[in-house]
């Protein structure tokens, strides 16, 4: 028993140290030609890279990936941008990794993260993305507890799949020798195979779901959502994202970037809701935010009509309008307007 025991440490020792170094050392090989909703953040670094001017970054989540109509912020203020906004699940200290691997001296942020979002994230998204986009493996800390967890899993699964073919395999044998004995066959555990069922428009949670400037457009055109995807009521606590945020603006502040905050859009009902939730994160964030807040809550506050399909994610008519406000929003900042002008005279 004692000698078991012992093989059995040694084992899992191997096991850990491997996923290890894997995870550390080597990096995930790249799918660019994955059509995964999160290969969006491949074509969003890519259009990042090539202005090579001042250029103005949104960071946030899905709001800005569905709500934000860059070409008409870029043509109105007249300076180039890129749309950084993808998945809240991401967290706020991977968004914040990931502005600082875009931006540049005189660039200006524009944050706009959802309500009380977690700094960490998920960490399995985070995982996949690095696989789909090795660079993002950048923005978020390796975890070999659960990197360990999820490959004994992948194992189960593999020896799953194993097992289900072989009884699959002899359960095909003994309906061709033995006819007669069909009907127990079918009692018999077997692999099934789901239909693949293509269908003729693009998949809004996809990376054809994008136009050149790698926001979400799939959507424009579809009919609202009967519901939306609910946040709940929240429970009011002090907000993790002040202090990481004001890490971010003492780093940008050092490297010559101006960063500002945008309260994100939300419908009329559910803010309601959680109003008394928002009022005191406000207060916390204007009393200990070391950046310039630009809107309250309820400027991008809309009608339940002018969402898709969560509450963050808005249609066509929600789209423009949050767009045309947040311009608006920045026009009547005087220190922003010189910014841009200055923006625009530096080749």
């Amino acid at each position: 028993m004692k000698k078991f025991i012992i093989k059995s440490i040694i084992f899992l020792t191997i096991i850990i140290g491997w996923i290890t170094y894997t995870g550390t050392f080597l990096p995930p090989v790249a799918v660019p030609n994955s059509d995964d909703y999160m290969a969006i953040l491949i074509d969003k670094h890519r259009i990042a890279d090539s202005i090579t001017t001042p250029k103005i970054i949104l960071v946030g989540g899905s709001n800005l990936a569905f709500g934000i109509d860059s070409k008409m912020l870029r043509d109105q203020l007249g300076v180039p941008t890129a749309n950084m906004g993808l998945h809240a699940g991401l967290g706020i200290d991977f968004m914040l990794k990931e502005a600082k691997s875009v931006a540049k001296k005189n660039d200006v942020i524009f944050l706009s993260i959802e309500y009380f979002l977690f700094a960490k994230g998920d960490y399995k998204l985070q995982k996949h993305t690095s696989r789909i986009f090795p660079k993002a493996t950048e923005f978020y800390t390796k975890n070999t507890f659960l990197d360990t967890q999820d490959y004994l899993n992948d194992c189960q699964g593999i020896y799953k799949k194993v097992i289900d073919k072989q009884i699959n395999s002899f359960t095909t044998t003994l309906a061709y020798l033995f006819p007669q004995e069909k009907k127990l066959t079918n009692n018999l555990p077997l692999a099934v195979v789901k239909p693949i069922v293509q269908v003729s428009k693009v998949n809004i949670y996809s990376r054809q779901a994008t136009n050149k400037e790698a926001d979400i457009v799939a959507h424009l055109e579809e009919y609202p959502r009967e519901s939306l995807a609910s946040d709940g009521i929240w429970t009011y606590q002090y907000w993790e994202g002040i202090k990481v945020i004001n890490n971010f603006a003492e780093y940008a502040k050092e490297n010559g970037i101006e960063v500002y905050f945008l309260f994100p859009n939300y419908p009329y009902k559910e803010f309601s809701e959680n109003k008394n939730a928002v009022m005191l994160l406000e207060k916390d964030m204007r009393n200990n935010l070391n950046i310039e807040i630009l809107n309250t809550p309820t400027q991008f506050v809309y009608p339940n009509a002018y969402f898709f399909d969560t509450h963050y994610h808005l249609n066509k008519i929600g789209r423009e309008k949050r767009t045309q406000d947040m311009i608006n929003i920045i026009k009547k900042n005087e220190k922003i307007m010189l910014l841009l002008e200055k923006m625009k005279k530096i080749n």
